[in-house]
């Protein structure tokens, strides 16, 4: 797997993309960091362009390309169709409900538009029926993918597929790029979304050299990039000869090996898979990139949001799929099979103006998290600490507790401040005053967390499993503080770290080592490897 972050500000009359490109899966040929970027390059152009008419500002999209049997698995799951295809789009639930009711407070954060699924594989073999470059192919799937994230659907009606049809020729003529939109093409005797009829493909050895770009000396269909990335159900920065696997973790098969008794890992973050210093070990990430590449599915399980969880796990050379199930917002936000995002709960508007009414009264660090994004209504070192070290979403700064409630519904409360004032002051008032009303808990000694009532990781992991059709009795569960406790109690295998408190210990099946001596890496040897 290969992932690159490439910012496009296309000027001031234009929406500002940030698009993120992932590899999964073995794509026939060669496919390196230049690859990928131009890619990038051309998804930010697309998107730009299919934006028109909206706000200017600035939005994200992902964009996973992989081969056939990862998409085929994906296109059976979601669209009932069991063979590859060329393009899935995933559209995010936060950019529809910002879309179809736009919210002032809302404009100052990102608007994610979803992640697009592309198989290089039924590119290649497009593009040979089409009788122009891959490129060329890829550009067509860009523009059609992106398309479908913004509502777009040719499968509606005809005048829907008329509608789609023309805004595919206007961004595709409006960038300049010499190829037919991916309805019209089809029209001409090419067929949608990939369904292979004529069996046509092209030699596993080809690459995009044809094109300008040099092919590497390897014929190996693992992905190799300069910073010596490989593929893998974790990815991270290694020797090729400690590690070759096959998958990275978005989206593993899921054929379960009838000799092991797990899974799917469920991990958590801070205190557990982080060491003290907030980093993963090299040892740590080498088990877990081994524990994916036997099968086993890995998902976060943690208070974190998800970007924050995503960029955490980076300190150990591990990277993470926005396409990935996970756990996120203390069980609040849940993502299953291919990413999708699971329904979730929200606070009472009436606890949020509480509590950012205290804050503002008091002086006190508070920060509302609606998802992948977050708000406050004065910055301090704490909430930039809690971006810096602990790698949150820099909340955005409002201006009024009144535009706090008309922004988007807040998933989580969280407070920070020392150790004594937390559990002496804060945790004693907000249980009381919240009891019956929301959840309180703490994962670290310094932040104070409130959720919805009855929320939990446990839960989460729950709905998530449930999604994905794994039997929770056959998942691991690793962690360390008190909001671990439902999730020990709803995997079928629980270890604790040793530094865990003994209240938290009694709760689990095993205890391990500390977070600073490898205590993962101790759960999987024993439970998976």
């Amino acid at each position: 797997m290969m992932r690159r972050r490439w910012k496009a500000f296309s000027g001031a009359s234009e929406a500002q993309v940030d698009v993120e490109v992932v590899v999964d899966g073995q794509p026939k040929g060669d496919w390196d960091s230049t690859c990928l970027e131009r890619i990038a390059s051309d998804a930010k152009a697309a998107a730009a362009k299919a934006l028109r008419g909206y706000p200017v500002r600035q939005y994200e999209l992902s964009v996973v390309l992989c081969d056939d049997p990862t998409i085929q698995d994906l296109n059976r799951e979601w669209r009932g169709k069991d063979k590859p295809t060329d393009v899935l789009s995933f559209p995010q639930a936060t950019f529809e409900e910002w879309r179809q009711e736009p919210v002032t407070a809302w404009e100052h954060m990102p608007a994610m538009l979803g992640d697009l699924v592309m198989s290089l594989d039924t590119a290649r073999m497009q593009a040979v029926e089409r009788g122009h470059s891959i490129w060329d192919e890829a550009r067509v799937l860009l523009v059609h993918g992106i398309l479908h994230l913004l509502g777009y659907d040719h499968e509606l009606s005809d005048s829907e597929a008329e509608k789609m049809e023309r805004e595919e020729e206007r961004i595709l003529q409006e960038l300049g790029w010499n190829a037919y939109g991916l309805i019209a093409a089809s029209q001409k005797g090419g067929s949608i979304h990939g369904d292979q009829k004529n069996g046509v493909d092209v030699p596993q050895d080809e690459t995009p050299g044809d094109v300008g770009i040099e092919k590497g000396e390897s014929k190996r269909t693992d992905l190799h990039t300069s910073d010596r990335l490989i593929q893998a159900d974790v990815t991270m920065e290694m020797d090729a000869s400690s590690f070759v696997p096959n998958r990275m973790f978005a989206f593993t098969s899921t054929r379960a090996n009838q000799d092991r008794a797990v899974d799917l890992v469920a991990v958590d973050l801070d205190g557990t898979l982080l060491n003290s210093s907030s980093r993963v070990s090299t040892s740590t990430a080498k088990a877990l990139a081994a524990a994916a590449a036997s099968g086993v599915r890995i998902a976060l399980a943690t208070g974190k949001a998800r970007p924050a969880a995503h960029n955490a796990v980076r300190t150990g050379s591990l990277a993470v799929s926005r396409g990935a199930p996970g756990i996120f917002l203390q069980g609040l936000v849940v993502h299953g099979f291919g990413g999708k995002l699971l329904p979730g709960e929200y606070l009472p508007s009436g606890v949020v103006q509480r509590a950012f009414s205290f804050a503002k009264e008091n002086g006190v660090s508070l920060s509302g998290f609606l998802g992948d994004t977050a708000i406050c209504l004065q910055m301090d070192s704490n909430l930039r600490e809690l971006h810096e070290r602990y790698h949150e979403p820099l909340a955005v700064e409002l201006h009024s507790v009144e535009e706090v409630l008309a922004a988007p519904p807040v998933k989580k409360l969280l407070f920070m401040a020392d150790p004594a004032i937390v559990t002496q002051e804060l945790r004693p008032r907000w249980e009381h005053a919240l009891a019956g009303v929301a959840e309180v808990t703490q994962a670290v000694p310094t932040m104070l967390e409130i959720l919805p009532l009855g929320a939990s990781k446990g839960k989460g992991l729950h709905q998530m499993a449930d999604h994905m059709g794994i039997s929770t009795k056959r998942i691991l569960a690793i962690g360390d503080g008190e909001n671990d406790i439902e999730l020990f109690g709803e995997a079928g295998i629980s270890c604790v770290m040793s530094n865990a408190s003994d209240h938290v210990k009694s709760f689990a099946d095993h205890v391990v080592a500390s977070n600073d001596e490898d205590g993962v890496v101790e759960a999987l040897e024993r439970f998976v490897l």
